[in-house]
């Protein structure tokens, strides 16, 4: 039966790393595989989840992950690596937040503590979920700067600007003074 793992289709990307480290490519793989699909959890999460959905998230697959590959019976060792590899990483989020998520943190709580209080089902959707207009703010945002473009003109072109008219007038009247 064949050996159940996460990143052996990486196997072929990581080879010459693995083989210039010195390191087995099913060790190397597994490393760096877990932690990419640990990366890109937190890629998703940060995107949809607001982060105390997403703490809740990491801590349980970082748990489930880790407590599986430990006490799993039956699991290979390469898919241990893995699980342990993604784990951790799930894991080093939960406990290791940038002051930002803090702050994020502490609203959401306070946002799910007045809709659980009120049986709010919005407010603690809004505690968990992101709002549509923020996820198109941060897709924006990940799509890099906007520049305006000038738009293109549709029909006829426009006609060349005409001399402004011109009016003849009399010449300045003379005064002569004698002295």
């Amino acid at each position: 039966m064949p050996e159940l793992t996460l990143t052996s289709w990486l196997d072929p990307l990581f080879d010459y790393f693995a083989r210039e480290s010195g390191i087995p490519v099913s060790d190397y793989t597994a490393v760096a595989g877990g932690e990419g699909i640990g990366a890109t959890e937190e890629a998703v999460l940060d995107l949809l989840a607001t982060g105390l959905l997403g703490k809740i998230i990491q801590f349980g697959t970082g748990l489930g992950c880790t407590l599986g590959a430990i006490f799993g019976k039956g699991i290979s060792p390469r898919l241990k690596r893995e699980l342990i590899t993604w784990g951790q990483h799930s894991l080093t989020r939960v406990i290791d937040p940038k002051p930002s998520d803090i702050l994020e943190l502490r609203m959401d709580i306070d946002k799910l503590v007045a809709g659980l209080k009120l049986g709010d089902a919005g407010r603690i959707t809004d505690a968990l979920l992101r709002s549509p207009e923020e996820l198109k703010a941060m897709l924006a945002a990940l799509t890099g700067p906007r520049y305006a473009v000038p738009a293109v003109p549709t029909g006829a072109p426009a006609a060349p600007p005409t001399a402004p008219p011109t009016v003849p007038t009399a010449p300045a009247p003379v005064i002569q003074v004698y002295a």
